[in-house]
């Protein structure tokens, strides 16, 4: 677990200073070079968002499927001991 934690933060403040570095030797002016970041972080907001609902409609469909399943009696009883229905 603590492997993984040092390998998300050095992956995160591998990519801020790879921005920053691309940023202060971009050969665009800073006012286009805003514009642009600005239009990157709206895209990779609405693509985490997008992540985010599709996320949340899977633990969603996984609680009901869960809650579903506890609520339903064991096969066994439900059949009064017989499977699939046969006698």
């Amino acid at each position: 677990m603590v492997n993984t934690n040092k390998l998300v933060t050095g992956l995160i403040a591998g990519a801020a200073l790879g921005a920053v570095a691309g940023l202060l030797f971009a050969p665009k002016p800073g006012k286009q070079s805003r514009q642009i970041v600005a239009a990157r972080a709206d895209e990779l907001r609405n693509k985490a968002d997008g992540i985010r609902d599709k996320a949340a409609g899977y633990v969603d469909a996984m609680r009901s499927r869960r809650q579903s399943k506890e609520n339903q009696p064991v096969l066994a009883e439900a059949t009064n001991g017989h499977v699939n229905g046969t006698v």
